[in-house]
C-alpha cells in the first residue's frame, strides 16, 4: 500500500451488482471478505493479521465499484485485517488508533473525512487525502479483543465507505474472543522487578526506579524503511497527549544480519523536552509468530547502555524465560526491609 504503481484501469461494467462476500472463519471471529488473493494470514488466534490483495476484476465485484477510472493503482488495492488482545471500545482507544494511523501515513494532508457509528462496538472511518483515501473499520469484541480493518482501492470515498461498512458489519465475534490466548513474553529481568499486566501489554517496575513496558503487534514493523519511527511517534504522541511537534524519535542503534528478519532490531530515543524525555524505544521482529515485539524503557537517568541490557532481558515467545513476581509482592518486600520509596510505590502500583 505504501508504493503506488502506475494506474491500471479495469473494465468493470457500469451498474454491476455487488456480489456476496466470502465468510472467512478465524479462531475468535469470522469476517466476510471478497474472493481475493490472501498474501498473508498469521497463525496465532490472539494477535495477528490477514492481508488480501484486490488485484483482479473478480475480487472487486463484491465491493460494488462501478467506475474504473477511480481505482487506485493495482499495488495499492488491498484489505488488511488485524486482531489484537487490546480493547478498542472507548473513545480514547479509537482516538489513539486514528491518530496513530494518520501520523504514520506517508501522504500529505491526511485527515478524517467521514465517521459512521454502526453500533457501540463498531465504527467506520474514511481517512487519508483526496488522492489516497482509505477506510478503517473497528470492531470491539469485548474488553480483551479488538479488530481493525483497513481497506484501499478507490478514490471514491462514498463507494469506499459503503464497501468497508459491509465488511465491518459482517464480523461475528465468537465466544473465544472473550479471553483470547496471549503471546507469552520471554522475561529474564532481575528480581528487583515486578510485573503488572494491563490491557494487552506488560509493565515492569523495579525498586531502583526503572520502568519497562512491552507488548506485541502483528506483522513486521520494520518491513518498510522509517515505518517504526512513524508509527511509534504518532502512537506515543497520542497516548502521552504530547503535540506531534514536541515529540520526536531518533534511531540510535540498529542490529541484525542482512537477509535475516529475525535478527533485525532498532532502538530509538524519545525527545519531548518534558515527560519521558530520554526514554528508549526498542523493536524486534519475532519471525516465527509474525509479530513485532516493542518495548519502552525509562529511568531517572536513562542511558543507552543500560537500556540495551534491559532490552536483552526480554524476548519473543518460546525463548528462555524466568518466573517474575507481581509488583505488590516485590515492592512490599522492599518496604518491609525499610525502603521508604518502595512503600510509596506500593500506593502507585495499586492505582494501575
Amino acid at each position: 500500500m505504501r508504493y503506488l504503481a502506475c494506474l491500471l484501469l479495469l473494465g468493470i461494467a457500469s451498474g454491476a451488482n455487488a456480489e456476496d462476500l466470502v465468510t472467512r472463519e478465524l479462531h475468535a471471529f469470522s469476517i466476510g471478505l471478497p474472493d481475493g488473493e490472501i498474501t498473508k494470514q498469521s497463525p496465532h488466534p490472539g494477535a495477528g493479521a490477514l492481508v488480501m490483495m484486490l488485484n483482479s476484476a473478480e475480487s472487486l465485484k463484491s465491493l460494488g465499484l462501478v467506475e474504473a477510472e477511480k481505482l487506485l493503482p493495482q499495488g495499492a488495492r488491498q484489505i488488511q485485517v488485524q486482531w489484537n488482545p487490546y480493547t478498542i471500545a472507548t473513545a480514547e482507544d479509537r482516538k489513539v488508533l486514528i491518530d496513530t494511523v494518520l501520523g504514520a501515513l506517508p501522504i500529505k494532508g491526511a485527515r478524517v473525512f467521514d465517521e459512521k457509528v454502526i453500533s457501540e462496538e463498531r465504527r467506520q472511518f474514511v481517512i487519508g487525502n483526496e488522492q489516497f483515501p482509505m477506510a478503517l473499520g473497528v470492531v470491539g469484541c469485548g474488553p480483551n479483543f479488538g479488530i481493525a480493518i483497513t481497506m484501499a482501492f478507490t478514490v471514491d470515498r462514498e463507494a469506499l465507505l459503503a464497501a468497508s461498512e459491509r465488511i465491518t458489519r459482517s464480523v461475528v465475534c465468537k465466544p473465544e474472543s472473550v479471553n483470547p490466548p496471549r503471546h507469552e513474553l520471554a522475561v529474564r529481568l532481575p528480581k528487583t522487578f515486578g510485573r503488572s499486566q494491563m490491557e494487552g501489554v506488560e509493565m515492569f517496575m523495579s525498586t531502583e526506579g526503572e520502568m519497562l513496558v512491552a507488548g506485541f503487534v502483528p506483522q513486521d514493523m520494520q518491513r518498510h524503511p522509517g515505518m517504526f519511527v512513524q508509527l511509534m511517534s504518532s502512537m506515543l504522541s497520542s497516548l502521552l497527549d504530547i503535540p506531534p511537534d514536541n515529540l520526536s524519535l531518533e534511531v540510535v542503534a540498529t542490529g541484525g544480519k542482512a537477509g535475516d528478519p529475525a535478527s533485525r532490531t532498532q532502538t530509538a530515543v524519545m525527545h519531548t523536552g518534558g515527560e519521558l524525555d530520554g526514554a528508549y524505544i526498542y523493536l524486534r521482529y519475532c519471525v516465527d509468530q509474525d509479530l513485532s515485539l516493542f518495548s519502552v524503557w525509562y529511568a531517572d537517568e536513562p542511558v543507552l547502555k543500560r537500556a540495551r541490557i534491559r532490552f536483552d532481558q526480554i524476548g519473543c515467545p518460546g525463548e528462555a524465560t524466568e518466573k517474575i513476581r507481581e509488583m505488590p509482592e516485590v515492592f512490599g518486600e522492599a518496604c518491609d526491609a525499610g525502603d521508604k520509596v518502595a512503600c510509596e510505590m506500593i500506593k502507585e502500583v495499586e492505582k494501575l
